[in-house]
């Protein structure tokens, strides 16, 4: 299952000005490399056997790992999305047909080229997935090897180890994602605890499904073409199967929406309201601005309209931040009609009181007279200078 393609830390934006926990995160990716070494120093110490009839190179492996990368299933369970990438299939054919460190790099190599060439992701970002990828494969490796003894024979007790290692894998990702999700937009601990448990348990079926193309192979190397077949036939199923979702989605909200229409109240019960709307809008409206704009002379009408649009906004953001309050207007008052109805009737009442205190101060601090403005001096104005008659011109002759 793919997560380290949207989960990553910039994926996340925080709020605000909150600041950024870049360091942890730093911190975490050198914790990754630590620890990922440590795994990888013991499965070391003790490696599995070498891999029975068929070998996988790694750049072979990488370009498997790739594709996994590239090509992500989306399927819909319930009212969430997952995301799987059946990462966990080459993972299990190269715990049997591959060295651990051709593994190891090709777990590494194969997703990074995706990451930073086609997804473009940041360094930050790019550095967690990687560490990340090391890490995991480091403890697939040594769990692996814990569980079925080293062993690359077919048996039900390598089998279960190959299951419990890409697992643990799936494990590991999930926990250092999820952690790092919260420290940038926190969220309910119990929601991760379940995406980890769903993450898992995806991933434990993706692990299963790859023991069919194992034991596939043991047949030798023809078998190859089938399964290649078979994972030919398997994309082009899900990208026909991508399409129909999304026109069967279209079709959902279409049908949601007509179904809507259905229970909108009737034109009777709406007009009345839109026209003591429209009423109240031009009786008060129109004469606020006209009397902001007709109080000072035209000189300073820029500034006036400027002041009354200001205000005007201010006082409507502050009743909408407060009138509901003052209502006891709460989440459930929205979608309950019962609750609905007193709440509205509290915010009506609430808004004539503030329409009556506004009438009042209007009328005892709105002075009932209009500025006439200054009418422009003239030559010919007493108050002005004389005008001094210009000397006759001469001709010159």
């Amino acid at each position: 299952m793919g997560t380290r393609g949207d989960s990553a830390p910039d994926a996340v934006q925080p709020l605000g000005r909150t600041k950024r926990p870049t360091g942890r995160v730093l911190a975490l990716v050198a914790i990754l490399a630590v620890v990922g070494s440590a795994f990888w120093f013991s499965v070391l110490a003790d490696p599995p056997d070498a891999p029975i009839g068929l070998h996988i190179p790694w750049w072979l492996l990488a370009l498997m790992f790739a594709a996994t990368e590239l090509w992500v299933f989306h399927i819909q369970v319930g009212r969430e999305a997952q995301s799987i990438s059946i990462s966990e299939i080459p993972l299990v054919l190269a715990l049997f047909y591959a060295m651990p460190s051709d593994l190891l790099i090709a777990r590494v190599v194969g997703p990074a080229l995706i990451m930073l060439l086609h997804r473009r992701q940041t360094m930050l970002k790019a550095a967690v997935n990687i560490a990340l990828l090391y890490a995991d494969t480091a403890v697939a490796l040594a769990v692996f090897c814990w569980v079925g003894g080293g062993s690359t024979a077919d048996s039900g007790p390598t089998w279960v180890a190959a299951v419990l290692a890409a697992s643990a894998a799936m494990a590991v990702d999930l926990v250092v994602i999820n952690t790092i999700i919260r420290w940038y937009d926190g969220g309910p601990r119990l929601a991760r605890v379940r995406s980890v448990i769903n993450g898992v348990g995806i991933a434990t079926a993706s692990a299963t499904l790859g023991l069919v193309p194992l034991l596939t192979l043991r047949l030798g190397s023809l078998a190859a073409v089938p399964l290649l077949a078979a994972g030919v036939v398997l994309m082009v199923g899900y990208r026909a199967y991508a399409s129909l979702a999304d026109r069967h989605s279209s079709l959902e909200r279409l049908f949601t929406f007509s179904r809507e229409l259905n229970v909108v109240p009737e034109s009777t019960d709406v007009l009345p309201s839109v026209i003591i709307l429209g009423l109240g809008l031009s009786a008060l409206v129109a004469p606020l601005t006209a009397t902001a704009l007709g109080s000072l002379d035209d000189a300073h009408a820029g500034i006036a309209s400027g002041v009354n649009n200001a205000v005007a906004r201010a006082a409507s953001l502050l009743s909408v931040a407060i009138l509901p309050l003052a209502a006891g207007l709460g989440s459930g008052s929205l979608t309950v009609a019962g609750q609905l109805h007193p709440v509205y009737r509290n915010a009506m009442l609430i808004c004539v009181g503030l329409m009556v205190g506004g009438s009042a101060l209007a009328f005892f601090l709105i002075p009932n007279r209009i500025t006439k403005p200054t009418p422009p001096r003239s030559f010919c104005d007493p108050c002005s200078p004389p005008v001094q008659a210009r000397p006759p011109v001469s001709s010159g002759r």
